[in-house]
């Protein structure tokens, strides 16, 4: 069957094509699902090249293959899920691709984990043997520094609290000769202020004096000018 250079067709043309009847393509329209023609405005049916593809199909499976409805429906399902797997296949080919190369870089890597655990495994016992020598080293450290505090504090029992001692008295000795000085210092002190005290009344009995003095000689001179008077 050709299929004319056209976008669009109408029910009759279909009708023509497939030499049915137009009722006949309503039905089916009615009986599968894939068939979905559209229409226009008006409601009528409109046609495209992949519509009449199907029907074509349609009408072979029923009329020449002897096909029921239903047996008709379930091979165009089959034949549509058949045709999504041949779509789907290049993907999982290249899921299948992904995955391989995934896993030899997983390989590749858990080479290189097991080189450098291995490597890791010799440095560790190189690593023991050097704590080993260095607690070893750090005992016979501790035991030098034992022995240097016993000797420390016996030096210190023999010479330092002796000297300490006689630094002790020493300083009692300078400071009682402080204290002596301090209160001889304090004598002095109040010695000056009593004698600055007694000069300072000195002083005033002497300028009590020089007034009455002044004064008996103003009452001379009061008494003199009254008797010339």
């Amino acid at each position: 069957m050709e299929i004319p250079e056209k976008t669009f067709f109408k029910i009759g043309e279909v009708a023509k094509l497939l030499d049915v009847e137009p009722y006949v393509l309503r039905y089916w329209e009615s009986e599968f699902d894939l068939l979905a023609p559209e229409k226009t405005k008006s409601g009528q049916r409109v046609y495209q090249r992949e519509d009449i593809e199907l029907l074509a199909t349609i009408r072979d499976l029923l009329y020449s293959e002897m096909y029921t409805i239903a047996g008709a429906r379930r091979q165009l399902e089959r034949n549509a899920s058949g045709s999504e797997e041949a779509e789907a296949q290049p993907q999982q080919d290249l899921f299948a691709g992904q995955v391989e190369a995934a896993l030899s870089a997983m390989r590749a890597e858990n080479r290189q984990l097991q080189e450098d655990l291995a490597v890791i495994c010799a440095s560790s016992e190189e690593t023991r043997q050097a704590f080993e020598t260095a607690c070893d080293e750090r005992d016979v450290a501790l035991a030098q520094l034992s022995a240097a505090e016993q000797a420390i504090e016996s030096l210190h029992c023999s010479v330092v609290q002796p000297v300490a001692a006689a630094s002790d008295e020493a300083l009692l000795e300078a400071l009682g000769r402080q204290e002596i000085e301090l209160r001889e210092a304090h004598r002095v002190i109040d010695e000056l202020r009593h004698q600055q005290s007694q000069s300072a009344s000195m002083q005033d009995e002497r300028r009590r004096s020089m007034l009455r003095a002044m004064r008996l000689e103003v009452e001379h001179l009061v008494v003199l000018s009254e008797g010339r008077a």
